[in-house]
């Protein structure tokens, strides 16, 4: 099918399937479905080898909560990242799983043996990470997804989960490019990387896939008529709301819209000692103004659930002893409502046209990307979470809550059921060396993700 591969298996994997099919069991099993605590934190550290970061010991603040060194540099198709899939889809043959191998852009796919037509649930995450990455973020989910599948077949269950770690989460060649590959078809291999000075020169996505050697693998491609009931992703809170309120794990309701937008300020580049104030078309200072209006406002709105992040400032020429000329600046804001996102882009609007009235800088503005919807998790999947969590942590040992992040659930959600829960994350951090989660907490999560994709597999096959 030319460079699009489907959820259908090719003929080779039909008859690897038809050997190993089991029939659907009509007895209640979830009830007794536990992780193996021991082989979910093995799988996590041997996971975290590949592309561990070496700081100097003295780096205190490369240490995760246990004081143990637990950094992670395996961006996108770098080759700690291709090696990393390449030993998790061997992992998935073990598990009993069917893989697909990687397909063009190292997404891969392991896919439960029961029988065609028979629903199956789809679990999974990331391996990739930031160019300063934790050993956690995205890696929780691929093998709380693997653990899930080995736990619900050793509980007497069916062989009913597809285990997905899909390539790119973490944005080197774009926002959810193995996600949005497969649930869209959209691939713009002329991409180019964001990190080069981790992963080496800034290279397109075209050239990355040949790197690797990966150019003549088909992609794969969700299809239509794709037997899944839904989606399920396990990833660390990279927040303190769980830590805060001693729980280990959170039931995902939502997933944040976000907007990104360029503000470009074009002042008149002057001397620093001689140019008298009234005279300055000072461009920083309209920049400052900007955002100064900017959180003023958004301070006013009093939400719990909205955040906003000026994150890249840039201000030319840059000396100390000149007026700057040029400012540009990127702000980004987050929000699970889109009629609260809406609000705030009506803000910043109004701001800009209040610093363009007051300042003799030139100021325009522009979308820096695309809008991020915001996708809600699907109720009855959420229940599933939820009666998992109260059967393994009691009552105050879960809670519900909007995910600020954008993760792979989002994209799935676009074309199926999706879901999402969280484990916590020590002092908040990610995307950070000292990213960590108390390992109780790691297996108190797997427990609970592997009995939620137990209910989740059971109520589709129609047992009570």
């Amino acid at each position: 099918t030319g460079n699009k591969q489907c959820v259908t298996p090719p003929r080779h994997l039909e008859l690897r399937l038809a050997g190993r099919r089991r029939p659907v069991l009509t007895m209640a099993y979830a009830h007794k479905v536990r992780a193996n605590a021991k082989r979910v934190l093995e799988e996590l550290h041997h996971l975290r080898s590949f592309g561990a970061a070496k700081p100097p010991h003295s780096v205190t603040s490369a240490r995760g909560g246990d004081g143990q060194l637990k950094g992670v540099v395996r961006p996108a198709l770098s080759a700690e990242d291709v090696v990393a899939r390449e030993w998790f889809s061997d992992r998935m043959e073990e598990a009993g799983l069917i893989s697909t191998g990687l397909d063009k852009i190292g997404t891969v796919l392991g896919r439960g043996t029961v029988e065609t037509g028979a629903p199956r649930l789809l679990v999974g995450s990331h391996s990739d990470t930031q160019p300063e990455g934790g050993w956690l973020d995205g890696a929780l989910g691929v093998i709380y997804g693997l653990e899930a599948a080995r736990a619900i077949q050793e509980a007497g269950g069916p062989n009913a989960i597809d285990v997905i770690n899909f390539q790119d989460e973490e944005g080197r060649f774009g926002t959810l490019t193995g996600s949005t590959a497969w649930a869209t078809g959209s691939l713009d291999l002329h991409a180019v990387s964001k990190i080069p000075l981790v992963a080496g020169p800034a290279i397109t996505l075209e050239q990355a896939i040949r790197n690797n050697h990966l150019e003549d693998r088909p992609l794969m491609q969700l299809e239509e008529d794709h037997p899944y009931i839904g989606f399920f992703e396990a990833h660390i809170e990279q927040g303190r709301r769980l830590e805060l309120a001693k729980q280990s794990v959170a039931v995902v309701n939502t997933i944040v819209g976000c907007r990104q937008f360029r503000v470009e300020f074009n002042g008149e580049t002057n001397h620093a000692g001689t140019t008298q104030m009234a005279d300055r078309c000072d461009a920083a200072s309209a920049a400052f103004d900007f955002v100064h209006e900017v959180r003023t406002a958004f301070t006013d709105l009093r939400s719990e659930t909205s955040v906003w992040t000026v994150g890249k400032f840039e201000i030319s020429p840059g000396a100390a002893s000149i007026v700057p000329g040029q400012a540009s600046l990127v702000l980004q804001f987050r929000d699970p409502s889109e009629e609260r996102l809406d609000d705030m882009e009506a803000i910043v609007r109004q701001c800009h046209a209040k610093v363009s009235a007051s300042s003799p800088v030139q100021v325009e503005m522009m979308f820096d990307r695309k809008n991020i919807l915001g996708q809600a998790m699907d109720p009855l999947l959420q229940g599933h979470i939820a009666a998992a969590a109260e059967d393994c942590l009691g009552a105050e040992g879960w809670q519900t809550m909007h995910s600020g992040a954008v993760h792979d659930a989002g994209m799935v959600g676009k074309r199926m059921p999706s879901s999402m829960m969280f484990v916590p994350s020590i002092n908040g951090i990610s995307h950070n060396f000292a990213e960590d989660t108390d390992e109780e907490d790691i297996v108190n999560g797997a427990h609970v993700f592997a009995q939620a994709a137990a209910r989740m597999v059971q109520h589709a096959h129609g047992i009570a």
